[in-house]
């Protein structure tokens, strides 16, 4: 039996699911650093895009509502407490979260939007034509790196960044 760390808010309303809080990159496991993060917020003033932001509990968390994370690593370098650790195997994939578009998706919903393949630097996000209709929306868990960029492009609000169901392709 495993157990999970979760906030007193959630324990009040609930909430037993593991969270969809994404933690700055490079986070540790999520028990693990809701007992080493002093809340600090190191990691919130040395990101130059300001994506770090004081979520629930009060613990550093990822906020994808003007920019896109491009993992520059200056929240791992502030960080005192070694909640985030920058290590050679995590290096190149520094956190297991990807995008995940909703049905509220206006391409889903037979509207032209192309925004969010547009932004995708790793083409994790690419539209496949279909006949007599708009074309139909892909997102490549395998490819997406989560960085974020896509959400606050997202004119429906339809994309948001959650754990990665390893392996698996959207469609």
């Amino acid at each position: 039996m495993s157990t999970q760390a979760i906030s007193r808010t959630h324990f009040i309303r609930g909430k037993y699911q593991e969270s969809s809080t994404v933690r700055p990159p490079w986070s540790i496991d999520e028990a693990q650093f809701i007992n080493t993060c002093s809340q600090c917020y190191e990691c919130a003033k040395a990101c130059p895009s300001h994506l770090i932001v004081k979520g629930v509990g009060g613990f550093p968390e990822m906020s994808f509502k003007r920019h896109g994370c491009d993992y520059c690593e200056a929240c791992v370098r502030a960080c005192p407490d070694e909640a985030l650790v920058l290590t050679v195997q995590n290096q190149q994939s520094p956190w297991p979260q990807v995008a995940s578009v909703s049905n509220e998706c206006f391409a889903k919903r037979g509207v032209v939007c192309r925004s969010c393949g547009e932004i995708c630097e790793v083409r994790a996000i690419q539209f496949k034509p279909q006949l007599a209709g708009c074309s139909e929306i892909i997102l490549d868990a395998a490819a997406c790196n989560g960085c974020g960029e896509c959400v606050h492009v997202c004119p429906a609000h339809a994309i948001e960044i959650q754990k990665n169901p390893v392996g698996e392709i959207h469609e």
